[in-house]
C-alpha cells in the first residue's frame, strides 16, 4: 500500500483514508485492472465566539469520551484544555454502504475561564473516564457582566464540569487521523 500510495501521491496524515482496493476484471487483459476509493476526512477546525457557534460546537462534541487525566485547567493563564476522542457519526454513503463510524483525537480549548467546578466525578481520580453529551452557554444573570456566563460540560451518568468565563472563547481541532470506533453511543429513551 505504501509504493501505491506513493505512486498516487496520497498525503500519509491529512485525514485521507483508504476504504479499500479491489480488482477488476477488464475484457481482453490478463492483468486486472486496481480499483482505489479513498475518502478524504478533512480535520474539524472550529471556533466558538457565541451562545450561537457553542451550539455547533456541541454538536460536534457530542459523545466525545475524555479521561480526566486530559483535562488541564490553568488557573493562572485563565484556560481549560481538553483532549477528548471526538465520535463521527458517517453521514454520506460510499460505494452504496455507510461506512462504519469513526472517533478522531481532539484539543478543545476554552480561554477566560475564572473558575471551574466538577459534579458527579472526582478530579483526583485521573483514570474515571467522561462520556461527553452537550456543551451549553448560559449568559450570567447580570446584564451588566456581559458577556460573562458559565460554560457547562454534561456528560453521561449525571457528571458535568462547570466553567465561569469572562466570555465566549472556545475553540476544536482534530490533532491526527481517525480510527474505527470499537463501540457505537447509545442514548436510551427518557
Amino acid at each position: 500500500m505504501a509504493r501505491l500510495r506513493r505512486s498516487l501521491r496520497l498525503p500519509q496524515d491529512e485525514g485521507w483514508i483508504k476504504c479499500g482496493v479491489r480488482e477488476l476484471p477488464v475484457a481482453g487483459c490478463e492483468a486486472p485492472r486496481l480499483q482505489l476509493t479513498v475518502l478524504h476526512m478533512p480535520l474539524l477546525k472550529l471556533i466558538a465566539l457565541d451562545a450561537h457557534d457553542v451550539t455547533i460546537l456541541s454538536a460536534h462534541l457530542q459523545d466525545a469520551v475524555m479521561r480526566v487525566s486530559d483535562i488541564d485547567f490553568s488557573a493562572r493563564d485563565r484556560r481549560l484544555v481538553v483532549l477528548v476522542n471526538r465520535f463521527h457519526w458517517p453521514i454520506e454513503p460510499v460505494a452504496g454502504k455507510r461506512p462504519p463510524p469513526e472517533r478522531r483525537r481532539s484539543a478543545l480549548r476554552v480561554e477566560g475561564v475564572k473558575g471551574a467546578q466538577s459534579l458527579g466525578f472526582a478530579p483526583s481520580d485521573r483514570t474515571h473516564v467522561l462520556e461527553l453529551l452537550a456543551v451549553v452557554y448560559t449568559p450570567d444573570a447580570d446584564p451588566g457582566l456581559a458577556p460573562a456566563g458559565a460554560v457547562t460540560f454534561f456528560c453521561a451518568g449525571g457528571a458535568s464540569l462547570r466553567l465561569s468565563v469572562e466570555c465566549v472563547e472556545m475553540a476544536v481541532e482534530d490533532l491526527g487521523p481517525s480510527w474505527q470506533a470499537t463501540r457505537q453511543p447509545e442514548h436510551p429513551e427518557g
